[in-house]
């Protein structure tokens, strides 16, 4: 057989499709094609080596799935008036078939004989080629393409009902359904076994407090719950170590991860298509020559002011990118002093442009956080390194190019299809094992660039970031040299402080007109038992994209616009503003009782003040909330701090109570600093904030709401007495007029407020009724926040 066969000849040809139907299939592409290049061909040999390795059979159906998805990715790069080629490719295409159907015809009745013949063929093909030297540079430094962008957007297309219930938000009960069908088969370890002691231990705790909420709702457990509930509820009391808690959050990461295959092999979600989706989103395809470590900035910022004119990222995060860019190649060149200046050029250019994909895709989404520089860069990746600078020679230098690394891929799952479509926050809180399948198709790769200790700690890092560590005693690994502890703990904290508007608000909320609208929402939610309507969510999202319309570029444009429409929600309305409430300032470490504990700095902002007087104290306190549960500190502490704050900020007693603002736990220790001698900060979101303010009741409303609701404050002198200094506070605060809607029966809202006064003295003995007059009195606006609101 010829060897000296034209590489063109390949791309048409394909043992899976029938030779009765090739011509018609060639024909049928043809004209879409141009000439081949290296890139193409390495497309093509990857999808036929990958075939013909599978337990050396072919599969039709499969073959067929490789063949077109080849074509499909050629087709994208192919000019029709590439006539020349075309009818070159066209003719060497019917002497393939030609020869095909003679095989077959001698093969008619031998099918095995007829794969034999096929795979010889094939290999023969496959040596040819590989004596070109070109097409071996070339199959060397191309990344491995395997997606095309049809296939791409079809996994973008994938809609919360595709994906289905979430894997991480479930995993304990998962683990908990494995381990018994485990245990009735009879094939459950030791280690097993143990488990499954502590999966029901926290099955107990889950249950109790799903049936907690169904009560509030009228509503009970599931028969099947309610039952084992009744029957293993009291053989778990005993509060479990912390050791056991932690192996049992690891173990059921872990087999959360493993369970996403089905969904991978259904092809729901695709992580290891990233890299695929990174080039094509960026427009970015083969890595430049480079010969020294100049150069590698060099082109980092060539490439990254490309980006820039594109539109896809802005002047300063490509900043923030450049800056991480040259620092990762300082400390990876620490780390691996013997390291090929190509391989580092690779790594490093990768993680440029992963950071530049996720800053980008993030403009698509309205989670209330931001996944882009600001989250990873301007809040993880400068908190931690301010923690190894702190821990000084604890830290090796390998040790901090892996906490670089893990920053960079932590949330990089954010960017598959599914967690980016229209409502799926299931799929969405799944991100940290797309990440870590990300890590897993590339593991050739972690192992080149860090070896397989390294690989093995990015991907633990990864699955785990959500999840608190706090060991800073431990010495490295002998063996391996890595402080995994250290790791673990520096990249879970940094991201679990990641909180407050300076690390985590998106850009497009930092927008005072945004900040308004956001408000609009969040008051329509309070005056409506918690609610938004439709249609009031609808005239809010089309003020929101009256704003958008403002973006000059049209990418961000329509990035703002598509997340609009798909993910922007009421929930993202009360995240986003309390993130307002606070600055992560610092963090530091104390010895205490010969360990190490880090210490957190925030300051409470005059912002946060204002919002617990608007929103209430849990919408003022939620960002701190989330940040100190992580490490073990009690909600009720932190909104008794928070009302202290607020307290003293109207009393001037800031020095009485600051003592009492420290909050300590065995993870971390929480220390908060008021704003400045009680300054009103400056600049347009606060001032958003303040105007708001200035035309609501919300902080008389909610205060009259709030001294009625104990039971002994339900008295009729009492009930009297306090609406009597509700309207002094209301006029003191907000002048005659505003008072005057609340009193003079000439306006609406005093003859309703007038109505809830009889119905409140009406029903002191009925706490029922009683609280649902106070519902009725907490939606009580005025004439102003009406208007504001747009109702």
């Amino acid at each position: 057989m010829d060897k000296k066969i034209d590489p063109n000849q390949f791309i048409i040809y394909s043992p899976s499709v029938k030779p009765s139907r090739m011509t018609e299939e060639i024909e049928k592409d043809i004209t879409a094609r141009r000439h081949l290049n290296d890139r193409d061909l390495h497309h093509i040999l990857n999808n036929m080596v990958e075939f013909y390795d599978e337990e050396r059979s072919f599969s039709e159906l499969y073959g067929k799935r490789k063949s077109e998805r080849a074509g499909e990715g050629l087709a994208e790069r192919m000019s029709a008036s590439d006539r020349v080629e075309k009818e070159k490719n066209l003719s060497n295409a019917k002497k393939v078939n030609d020869m095909n159907l003679t095989k077959a015809r001698k093969y008619a009745n031998n099918d095995k004989e007829w794969k034999k013949e096929e795979l010889k063929y094939q290999k023969s093909l496959l040596d040819g080629m590989m004596q070109n030297p070109e097409i071996k540079k070339g199959l060397e430094r191309i990344i491995n393409e395997r997606y095309s962008s049809e296939e791409l957007a079809q996994l973008r297309n994938k809609t919360k009902d595709d994906y289905g219930s979430g894997l991480v938000n479930n995993k304990n009960e998962y683990l908990f359904q494995h381990l018994t069908k485990k245990e009735k088969d009879g094939t459950i370890t030791t280690e097993e076994r143990h488990l499954l002691e502590l999966a029901s231990a926290q099955r107990v705790k889950d249950l109790q407090k799903k049936e907690k909420k169904l009560k509030e709702k009228g509503q009970s457990l599931p028969p099947q719950e309610a039952s084992w509930l009744a029957t293993e509820g009291d053989k778990y009391k005993t509060p479990m170590s912390k050791a056991d808690s932690e192996l049992l959050t690891q173990r059921s990461q872990e087999y959360a991860c493993t369970l996403l295959d089905e969904k991978i092999e259904s092809g729901i979600v695709r992580p290891d298509s990233i890299d695929d989706d990174m080039l094509l989103q960026l427009e970015v395809r083969d890595y430049p020559d480079i010969e020294s470590f100049s150069g590698i900035i060099f082109y980092i910022n060539k490439e990254l002011n490309e980006l820039v004119d594109k539109g896809f990222i802005k002047p300063d995060e490509a900043g923030l990118i450049s800056q991480e860019g040259e620092k990762f190649v300082e400390l990876y060149r620490e780390a691996y002093p013997n390291a090929k200046i190509t391989d580092i050029a690779q790594l490093a250019m990768d993680n440029v442009r992963k950071l530049a994909y996720q800053t980008k895709r993030d403009k698509y989404v309205f989670s209330g956080s931001d996944h882009g520089t600001r989250h990873i860069l301007e809040g993880n990746m400068r908190m931690a390194d301010r923690m190894i600078e702190s821990l000084g020679d604890r830290v090796s230098a390998k040790d901090k190019v892996l906490i670089h690394q893990i920053i960079i891929d932590h949330d990089i799952g954010y960017t598959v299809g599914v967690a980016q479509a229209k409502e799926s926050f299931e799929a969405s809180k799944d991100h940290p094992i797309f990440s870590t399948k990300y890590i897993e198709a590339k593991k050739d790769y972690y192992i080149e660039k860090f070896g397989q200790d390294g690989y093995e700690m990015i991907k633990d890092g990864v699955l785990m970031h959500s999840y608190t560590k706090s060991e800073y005693n431990t010495e490295p690994d002998p063996r391996t040299g890595l402080n995994k502890d250290i790791i673990r703990s520096i990249t879970s904290t940094v991201d679990a402080l990641g909180v407050t508007a300076e690390v985590k608000c998106p850009a497009f909320f930092r927008d005072p007109q945004v900040v308004k609208v956001l408000q609009k929402i969040q008051l329509f939610a309070d005056t409506h038992g918690g609610k938004v309507t439709p249609e009031a969510l609808a005239m809010y999202k089309d003020q929101l994209r009256q704003i958008a319309d403002k973006e000059p570029d049209e990418t961000r444009r329509m990035g703002y616009h598509d997340a609009i429409n798909n993910q922007f929600n009421p929930v993202t309305v009360e995240m986003t503003l309390g993130q307002y409430t606070g600055v992560l300032n610092d963090i530091t470490f104390r010895e205490k009782d010969g360990h190490l504990k880090p210490v957190v700095i925030m300051d409470i902002s005059e912002t946060q003040a204002i919002l617990g007087n608007l929103f209430g104290d849990t919408a003022s306190t939620k960002a701190f909330v989330k940040a100190m549960e992580d490490f073990g500190v009690s909600k009720e502490d932190i909104a008794n701090m928070a009302r202290k704050i607020k307290d003293a900020r109207s009393s001037g007693t800031l020095e009485e109570i600051n003592p009492e603002l420290m909050f300590e736990s065995d993870k971390a220790i929480f220390k908060f600093v008021p704003m400045r001698e009680m300054t009103v900060e400056g600049g347009s979101i606060h001032k958003a904030f303040e105007d708001v303010q200035r035309i609501s009741v919300r902080p008389e409303i909610r205060e009259l709401t709030r001294v009625l609701s104990p039971p002994e404050a339900r008295t009729p002198e009492n009930v009297s007495a306090l609406i009597t200094e509700f309207r002094r506070d209301l006029t003191e605060r907000m002048g005659d007029d505003t008072a005057r809607q609340f009193f003079d029966r000439r306006f609406n809202t005093a003859q309703h407020f007038q109505q809830i006064q009889q119905e409140l003295y009406a029903n002191i003995d009925n706490p029922e009724v009683f609280e649902k007059v106070l519902k009725k009195l907490k939606a009580l606006t005025t004439r102003a926040e009406r208007e504001f609101m747009g109702i």
